[in-house]
């Protein structure tokens, strides 16, 4: 019996300094706690504190034998455990709880750095992008003057040639005229320089309309006109040149469209000039045919009507991917057609703009080999219908 005696009072003392020591540790901890929890921690250190006092009572008695009912007093440490278990598990559950949550807002957190960094990625990303689609604009900037510079350049070596063409043989025949006053061909020379300068006319009213119209300084007319009777006219100038290659010239009107119209005649009539003309100079054999016919309605005013004008020529053809090039300033459809036809590369250029400027514009459709169709389309007005100024913009476009 006094084994057991001493064994446990050494095990309540045992336990009683790891009390002391949990107490002096709460007292630390204490510090950290949360505003809401210190009343429960507190109510844990009363509680090491009671049992401190129970251990110490428990050790007095056994010493000193002084009457006590040790029952009572294993019952309230036995009490006072279970309370105390039950405020441990409950802090345990709150802390668990509070990590729980800190845990989702870091999840968070990571999840909101990791969008607003997949974000930024992007925008940088995208960023690079812009700048290479920049630098490529860039390079195709420089590309296009490079190109431009050429095509001027082949301008200029062009025009050189066709002013000195016309020069010299104003220049020839001038001066065989001059050296022989009765000469019996002078009539014939006459008409030859007659023509050379009216190509250089050509040449010069060609480059000032450019000119203008690259200044924006460029103004249609608006004048009411006979439309078959213009184009028939122009055609009957350009007849000869036909005869001359055994080419047959045909024109062909539809009678829906009035024959009256309002617009720009002399413009009008040196798009579909030009347009006939190259047919001719580039058709060999077979015929040019010219046609009128009302266009896409749905693309005009009241008091409108689109003009659909197909120029069609049995020559030499375009390939295909040409067809948009020889809309560009200074350019032909080939080199080798400037050394083997002559021209400028203005003229097409001329005509499209002016085609533009009267609401329309030109399409062409070409094979090689199998000749050319171009279409071109412009906007006139009834003359039955008030007088509606012409835009000198391309506000309405081609079929």
């Amino acid at each position: 019996m006094i084994s057991l005696k001493i064994s446990s009072i050494i095990m309540v003392f045992l336990g009683a300094c790891f009390l002391f020591a949990a107490m002096v540790t709460s007292k630390r901890v204490y510090r950290t706690v949360p505003t809401a929890l210190r009343g429960r921690w507190l109510t844990l250190t009363a509680l090491i504190l009671f049992f401190l006092a129970g251990y110490a009572a428990f050790i007095v008695v056994q010493l000193t034998a002084i009457p006590f009912p040790l029952e009572l007093l294993v019952g309230a440490v036995f009490l006072g455990g279970a309370f105390f278990v039950f405020l441990v598990i409950n802090l345990a559950q709150y802390t668990i709880d509070r990590l729980r949550d800190t845990n989702d807002n870091l999840e968070q957190i990571v999840a909101r750095r990791t969008t607003d960094l997949i974000r930024t990625n992007q925008e940088l990303q995208e960023e690079i992008i812009e700048r290479e689609q920049v630098e490529a604009d860039l390079k195709e900037a420089t590309a296009e003057a490079k190109a431009a510079n050429q095509a001027k350049s082949e301008f200029l070596a062009n025009m050189s040639h066709e002013f000195r063409t016309p020069l010299n043989a104003i220049l020839g025949f001038t001066e065989i005229l001059l050296q022989n006053p009765s000469h019996a061909e002078r009539q014939e020379y006459l008409a030859l320089v007659h023509h050379s300068a009216g190509r250089l006319l050509d040449i010069v009213n060609d480059i000032l309309d450019f000119s203008k119209i690259e200044a924006r300084k460029f103004a249609l007319e608006s004048l009411p006109f006979d439309l078959e009777g213009m184009v028939q006219s122009s055609l009957s100038l350009l007849e000869a040149k036909a005869r001359q290659k055994g080419l047959n010239l045909l024109f062909s009107v539809d009678p829906q469209l009035p024959r009256q119209v309002i617009g720009d005649q002399g413009r009008l009539r040196q798009i579909l000039s030009n347009l006939v003309e190259n047919a001719i100079k580039f058709t060999e054999h077979g015929e040019v045919e010219v046609t009128l016919a009302p266009g896409n309605t749905k693309k005009v005013l009241p008091g409108q009507v689109m003009l659909h004008c197909t120029i069609r020529d049995t020559g030499i053809g375009i390939a295909p991917e040409r067809c948009q090039d020889i809309f560009d300033s200074f350019t032909q459809g080939d080199g080798s057609m400037t050394r083997k036809y002559g021209g400028t590369g203005l003229g097409l250029t001329l005509s499209n703009r002016l085609a533009q400027m009267m609401g329309g514009g030109i399409q062409v459709e070409s094979e090689p080999g199998r000749g050319s169709i171009f279409h071109v389309f412009v906007i006139l007005s009834r003359v039955e219908a008030p007088s509606v100024p012409l835009e000198t913009s391309s506000s309405h476009g081609a079929e």
